[in-house]
């Protein structure tokens, strides 16, 4: 399948689509309401721009929303799924990289996603 310039492979579909529904841990919406003292539609909302956030993240260097790198922050708190069962829907978790291009504003930062190649 082609997709502008770039080719898009049957993986990526199918790690978009798991990404795009991917479920978060037990409380981690209710806390992540709490912390940003949001309401849960509120909270949800958000959510949907976090897994939209992570989708892109695979492409190349993006830099999140205040309220979407909260989240991603936060997600980053619940190691296991992080680091254990988020991968399994996407090739390398993301990492953070502050202020990494001379014209990004002071103490922000990008997400990289480094697709590992280790095999399982």
């Amino acid at each position: 399948m082609q997709h502008g310039m770039h080719s898009v492979s049957q993986t990526d579909v199918l790690s978009t689509t798991s990404l795009l529904h991917y479920s978060f841990p037990p409380g981690f919406e209710q806390r992540l309401a709490a912390d940003e003292r949001l309401s849960i539609p509120e909270t949800q909302l958000l959510l949907r721009e976090y897994r939209r956030f992570l989708v892109l993240a695979s492409t190349g260097p993006v830099s999140p929303s205040h309220r979407v790198d909260a989240a991603w922050h936060l997600h980053l708190t619940y190691t296991r799924d992080y680091w254990e069962r988020l991968p399994e829907c996407w090739a390398a978790p993301c990492t953070t990289n502050l202020r990494t291009a001379p014209n990004m504003p002071r103490n922000s930062a990008n997400c990289t996603c480094r697709r590992s190649t280790a095999t399982r």
